[in-house]
């Protein structure tokens, strides 16, 4: 962000002649000012406590920090969030990570304002609803698959929309579509499904009548906004042909309140594994991601990688003109974690 060049007098310490600081490009009312007109006389005469000054702003609510909208009768919730610093990376675009934890806070802001989980429960689970909670339930992801057209840069505003259907018996599915605010374009979609599990027992769990009743009201009834990805049905072995590997140990930070490790921390876990020279030529495009099974903090993971081609898997030499496709194992002292698949993109060319 640009500093506007100004006028320098020489400052006066006490006095209000500090100039002023303006962020370009932006309305008056949100630039950021950077004064000394606070301070009425030298600091050796006299010092005030920070809670001596009142702010002028108006009062922060989530109302005006977000704003959030339902569109289709009230099923389709829509939001905006601008892509900060610390969600892009080297390349100035935002992560995969930070785009997935975009989702998962979207997920629950909707939950949030339809009604269907109200806040201040304690560490009930995410979006528990009031059923789940007497109920012992949690939300758990099964599956999520990501498609990114274009990862948006760092500073862009950008548009989400995101609505729930019914899957199966068990689960339901949500899905998002993500435009840039500014253009229009589509930039993500993403579908997931999830499912139930005893927060005490850490077994899954089927809907319950009361529940369905809870959510029928919720749900949309339409396609997936993508088609099923199908994941490669094979288990990665240390040892196996052509095969990289990372090992990793999961960290306290890795932790969310369900007690586990969060869903978007196994997409970090699946890039340490992932071969460097892929890293550094290509772009994550699409990824597909399945749990298996819960992992807690402390535990040493070995995140294994292989090309595949065609969904068989390929031990031919990656070709860097076209897109090519990686199978992705989590194994934890043998036991398969998380399955993935993942598809990338010629960074240049």
């Amino acid at each position: 962000m640009e500093l506007v060049s100004i006028s320098m007098r020489e400052p006066t310490f006490g006095h209000a002649t500090t100039p002023s600081l303006h962020l370009k490009g932006r309305p008056k009312s949100a630039s950021l000012t950077l004064k000394s007109s606070h301070i009425s006389q030298p600091i050796a005469s006299g010092f005030k406590s920070m809670d001596d000054y009142v702010s002028r702003k108006p009062e922060i609510t989530r109302e005006n920090l977000m704003v959030e909208e339902f569109l289709n009768d009230g099923l389709v919730y829509q939001c905006h969030f601008l892509v900060r610093s610390y969600e892009s990376g080297p390349d100035n675009k935002m992560t995969m990570f930070f785009v997935i934890n975009q989702l998962q806070e979207s997920k629950l802001n909707h939950f949030i304002s339809c009604g269907l989980v109200k806040t201040g429960l304690g560490k009930t689970g995410f979006g528990t609803t009031h059923e789940m909670t007497k109920r012992d339930l949690i939300w758990v992801v099964h599956k999520l698959q990501v498609v990114v057209d274009q990862f948006p840069s760092w500073n862009d505003v950008v548009e989400l929309r995101t609505w729930i259907c019914r899957h199966g018996k068990n689960s339901y599915r949500r899905n998002w579509i993500a435009r840039d605010k500014k253009s229009g374009k589509v930039l993500i979609r993403a579908i997931c499904s999830y499912v139930l599990m005893n927060k005490r027992t850490r077994k899954l769990s089927k809907f319950c009548e009361e529940l369905e009743e809870e959510m029928n009201p919720f749900f949309l009834d339409s396609h997936p906004i993508l088609e099923e990805d199908n994941i490669v049905s094979q288990k990665l072995h240390l040892h196996q042909h052509d095969c990289t590997y990372a090992s990793l140990v999961t960290r306290l930070s890795d932790l969310d309140m369900n007690q586990h490790i969060n869903n978007a921390s196994y997409i970090n876990f699946v890039l340490e594994g992932t071969p460097r020279s892929v890293l550094e030529n290509y772009q994550l495009s699409r990824i597909t991601i399945k749990y298996l099974k819960e992992c807690s903090v402390d535990q040493q993971l070995q995140s294994l990688s292989l090309p595949l081609e065609n969904d068989v898997v390929n031990v031919t030499p990656l070709i860097k003109d076209k897109d090519i496709k990686l199978h992705h194992s989590i194994l934890s002292d043998g036991i398969e974690l998380v399955r993935a698949k993942t598809v990338w993109t010629p960074k240049f060319g």
